[in-house]
């Protein structure tokens, strides 16, 4: 099982291991989502191979979190003397925006984030174990 998310086109796709696509989903992503995530607020959203995990925080509990920055990001943006971010997550919607519908995905609002609908949530969490590879690519 794997998870790729394609930005260009707000598309997820959850593969199995013979590369059947086992579900889809539109997401919105960073409030500016052109170009790989390099810094703190720069509201992108990575590119890039990472792993999904259990969100160690509250203000998402369902979702996963994703293993952004790699030691080797940390590393290149501490040479260019900044804050590469952190705190990317695959989560729902959020409680203090008005953005509950299924059109959500043509606004992009997360400060880096991946966006899917609550219920969309609950069926990754159900298909996708802790662990999983997600691809995020341009």
């Amino acid at each position: 099982m794997r998870v790729i998310v394609y930005k260009s086109k707000r598309l997820l796709n959850v593969v199995d291991k013979d590369g059947v696509i086992v579900m889809s989903c539109r997401v919105s992503l960073g409030f500016n989502p052109v170009g790989h995530k390099e810094r703190e607020g720069d509201g992108k959203t990575p590119e890039g191979v990472y792993q999904l995990i259990r969100n160690p925080g509250v203000t998402y509990p369902q979702a996963f979190f994703i293993t952004y920055p790699t030691p080797g990001q940390v590393a290149q943006a501490h040479q260019k003397d900044i804050n590469p971010g952190w705190d990317i997550l695959v989560h729902g919607f959020s409680k203090k925006l008005n953005n509950h519908h299924k059109d959500h995905w043509k606004e992009d609002w997360t400060r880096g984030c991946i966006a899917v609908t609550d219920e969309e949530m609950e069926q990754l969490r159900a298909l996708v174990p802790f662990g999983t590879t997600i691809e995020i690519l341009p």
